[in-house]
C-alpha cells in the first residue's frame, strides 16, 4: 500500500491524543530497533512516557531482551501486534509524539502526501 492510501483511512475529526510516543520500527539491516531502545533509556524519557513500539511484526524478540537487561523500562515498553492499515492510522493519530528511526532515509513524504524515494545520503 502507497503512503497516499492511509490519507483516506484518515477519519474526520480530531482524535484524542494520549501521551505515549509510537516508535515506528521494524526489523532489518535499515532499522535501528536497539539504538532507539537505548536512546529511550539514556535519555530518561521512560520515566515520564510509555513507548509502543509499531512494525515489528511479532518480532518481539530484541525488545523482549532489551526489557529483560533493562528492568526498570519493562513497564513503560510495549509492542503492538501486527495491525491492519486503518490501525496503523489510528495509532499515529493518538500518539503525542510519532517516532520513527531507520538507520538511513531513503523515503520522505512530499506536501502532497506522495512518497518520493531520496538518493543515499540526502535528507
Amino acid at each position: 500500500m502507497l503512503f497516499i492510501s492511509f490519507k483516506n483511512l484518515i477519519p474526520a475529526g480530531i482524535a484524542e491524543r494520549c501521551d505515549e510516543v509510537l516508535l515506528c520500527s521494524g526489523v532489518g539491516k535499515n532499522k535501528d530497533l536497539i539504538g532507539a531502545l537505548q536512546l529511550y533509556l539514556d535519555s530518561g524519557l521512560w520515566r515520564k512516557r510509555h513507548v509502543r513500539i509499531l512494525g515489528l511484526a511479532g518480532h518481539i524478540e530484541i525488545v523482549d531482551e532489551f526489557c529483560h537487561n533493562n528492568p526498570q523500562v519493562k513497564d513503560m515498553i510495549s509492542v503492538m501486534p501486527q495491525v491492519d492499515d486503518r490501525n496503523v492510522v489510528q495509532a499515529y493519530q493518538k500518539a503525542a509524539w510519532v517516532w520513527c528511526i531507520p538507520r538511513r532515509r531513503v523515503w520522505k513524504i512530499d506536501c502532497r502526501g506522495t512518497a518520493v524515494r531520496l538518493s543515499r545520503g540526502r535528507c
